[in-house]
């Protein structure tokens, strides 16, 4: 047994002397494990800042109803050209906003909203956009408010 022991730390330094790739396996090691073999360093990459413009944000959007629900799409883009995601956080219910930007105006909210004026007034609603990462870019949220105005 002591024979074996020498010859293979005679075999490791000749191995570490040549440099050879492979080492000595686990199984023959008489520590039992096998040293890591140290792997080259990966350049760190950083991502670039990433940002969200939307044209829906400074105006409010006029709706008339009459007896359909009216549709329209918050066109946002993202500077990563990636995809971007929509959710409603905060307004009314008769408001929805689907995952690819479409906001729905309900008829009912008419019937339903409070208040006199319910023509002529003007709903709020938050909405939160993500833009994944991609394209050397970070993800990014953002959050607008976007008002609607019922004639």
């Amino acid at each position: 047994m002591k024979f074996m022991k020498k010859m293979l730390i005679l075999a490791m330094a000749l191995c570490m002397a040549l440099g050879c790739a492979g080492g000595v396996s686990a199984a023959t090691s008489p520590s039992g494990g096998q040293k890591p073999t140290p792997t080259p360093s990966k350049p760190v990459v950083v991502a670039k800042e990433n940002k969200i413009t939307a044209k829906a944000t400074k105006v409010a959007k006029k709706v008339k109803l009459k007896k359909k629900n009216v549709t329209f799409k918050i066109n946002a883009k993202a500077t990563s050209k990636t995809k971007v995601t929509y959710k409603k956080t905060w307004g009314c219910k008769y408001i929805k906003v689907s995952k690819s930007g479409k906001v729905t105006v309900k008829k009912a909210i008419l019937k339903k909203c409070k208040g006199k004026d319910r023509k002529g007034k003007v709903h709020r609603i938050k909405v939160r956009m993500t833009a994944a990462a991609g394209n050397g870019y970070k993800s990014v949220t953002k959050t607008i408010t976007l008002k609607v105005k019922i004639k």
